[in-house]
Parts: C-alpha cells; sequence; structure tokens
C-alpha cells in the first residue's frame, strides 16, 4: 500500500478540442502517467440559478499528489469552463507494479 501518494483527478468537458488540449499539457509535461477519457457522460448540474444537462466527457487523471497542483492548474489554463470541476480523491492501494510504472513516468520528468 502507498498512503496518500498516489490521486486520481478528475475534470469534465464537452469539447473534443478541450479535452485534447487538457491532455497534451498533462501527458506531454509528464504531469500524469495515464489519462483515461469516458465518453458520453450525463451530468446535472445547479448553473446560474436552474438545473443544467450537458453531454461530456469525464477524464480520469493519475498521478502523484506532488504534481497535484501543477495537474490542476494545466485544467484551468486548457479549460474553456468559467468553472472547471476539479476533484481530487486519493488512490489508497495501487498494485506494486502499476505503482512503480506511475513512479517511472512521473519521476522521469525532465
Amino acid at each position: 500500500m502507498h498512503h496518500k501518494k498516489y490521486c486520481l483527478i478528475m475534470t469534465t468537458c464537452s469539447k473534443r478540442a478541450t479535452q485534447s488540449k487538457i491532455i497534451d499539457a498533462i501527458i506531454e509535461g509528464k504531469l500524469a502517467a495515464c489519462i483515461q477519457v469516458v465518453p458520453k457522460v450525463e451530468s446535472y448540474y445547479w448553473w446560474q440559478g436552474k438545473v443544467t444537462v450537458d453531454r461530456e466527457m469525464l477524464l480520469l487523471i493519475k498521478t502523484v499528489y506532488s504534481l497535484s497542483a501543477q495537474v490542476q492548474q494545466s485544467i484551468k489554463d486548457n479549460h474553456d469552463y468559467h468553472i472547471p470541476q476539479i476533484t481530487c480523491v486519493s488512490l489508497e492501494s495501487l498494485s506494486k507494479d502499476y505503482a512503480n510504472w506511475i513512479d517511472c513516468i512521473v519521476g522521469g520528468r525532465r
């Protein structure tokens, strides 16, 4: 178990161009080892006094806490939403091989 070292940062976007900008910035910068895209997510939320429904994509970004602030800033810098969803949860238990792979990717940043 690798307590509190690894985290999953999530964000949503509605445009493929925004998705690509976010992914390129984070992956090319080695701020995360992996980003998975879950297509066709339906989001229901309050915005400007009414319930809004959007079809979005969910990005699941696997990284380490020491890079989470940079990942969050990269999302803000490349997003087209006024207030993008940026949530971060701890990955309490990873397989040793997967944890080592994440370390190899983000640890080898230039």
